[in-house]
């Protein structure tokens, strides 16, 4: 993908573990867009850097966790009023989460099955691109998604 100006977009990760549990941040009670909510990792762009470059860095800064630029497979772009938001799926990773970093933004994480997703209040695109990141259209559960 070609690299786009600064803070014009935003790139998330949806992170698949070994057990197929996907990776979910809880927002702090105070985040301006979520709060409380469940989220993949992933933030605003820095000047220079590519969709892949952000999501790299912006995982890493959150959790800990590092990718290579080529272990991410793009799966959709949204829009959020003028700003894209770039998301990309990936299973190969190094390292563990670090509740630390995790901290810094978030009050919570937790490796999640598809299926309890019940339990996971996210944003209302979140079940359709968790979808697309499994390559499946089974029914996990009865959660409507805000």
């Amino acid at each position: 993908m070609k690299e786009e100006k600064a803070r014009k977009f935003t790139a998330r990760v949806i992170i698949i573990n070994n057990d197929g549990k996907i990776l979910l941040l809880q927002n702090k009670e105070d985040n301006k867009w979520y709060p409380n909510e469940w989220v993949f990792p992933g933030g605003g762009s820095e000047p220079g850097e590519s969709p892949e470059d952000c999501a790299v860095r912006e995982l890493y800064e959150e959790t800990g966790l590092k990718v290579l630029k080529d272990s991410l497979y793009h799966i959709d772009t949204l829009f959020k009023k003028e700003k894209k938001i770039y998301i990309f799926v990936c299973s190969v990773f190094e390292g563990t989460v670090n509740m630390k970093d995790v901290a810094f933004e978030h009050q919570n994480y937790d490796w999640v099955d598809p299926a309890d997703l019940d339990n996971y209040p996210m944003m209302k695109h979140a079940e359709a691109l968790i979808r697309k990141a499994f390559g499946t259209s089974d029914v996990w559960g009865s959660q409507q998604f805000l």
